[in-house]
């Protein structure tokens, strides 16, 4: 079964200047969401994340250099990002940009497999390590949602004319 890239974010720097990146995964990426995920723009946003009960793995890699997160950006929100519009993540273009095969700017999309994940980070000279199971958190959320959209079906019941 393969899983599918449905967030990024920075987690620090290492020692050596490096920059530390967390990958989260999803089993369908059909779900991936979270609170404010549609407010526009996503660097307004206070530390953004996704809705941990739609991820389902985890892992880390250290970049050379600082890249451009889609949750950090001052034009797009994660809905335009979920919809293609931008990268998770990619690499500033100037004389530094780490480049794909030598040639094409380095990016990954929403929804890549972690196959392709992989061997873009690799294409890079970069590996992801420290897998993790992601813990299903509260599902209160989910269950708010649900029971709101109870009340509006029911109250739609009552307009029967």
């Amino acid at each position: 079964m393969n899983e599918f890239l449905g967030f990024v974010d920075l987690v620090g720097r290492t020692n050596e200047g490096g920059y530390i990146y967390r990958f989260d995964f999803t089993l369908d990426s059909d779900v991936v969401w979270g609170e404010y995920f549609n407010v526009t723009p996503t660097g307004i946003i206070p530390d953004l994340q996704p809705d941990r009960n739609s991820l389902s793995k985890s892992a880390k890699a250290i970049f050379p250099r600082e890249m451009v997160l889609a949750k950090k950006n001052y034009c797009f929100s994660m809905q335009d990002c979920i919809d293609g519009i931008i990268p998770l993540i990619f690499s500033e273009l100037d004389e530094n940009t780490l480049k794909i095969n030598d040639t094409t700017p380095f990016f990954i999309r929403f929804g890549e497999t972690m196959d392709s994940v992989i061997e873009k980070l690799k294409s890079v000279n970069i590996e992801l390590f420290d897998f993790e199971e992601i813990m299903k958190g509260n599902s209160d959320a989910i269950d708010i949602l649900i029971d709101s959209m109870d009340d509006v079906l029911e109250d739609d019941d009552d307009l029967n004319f």
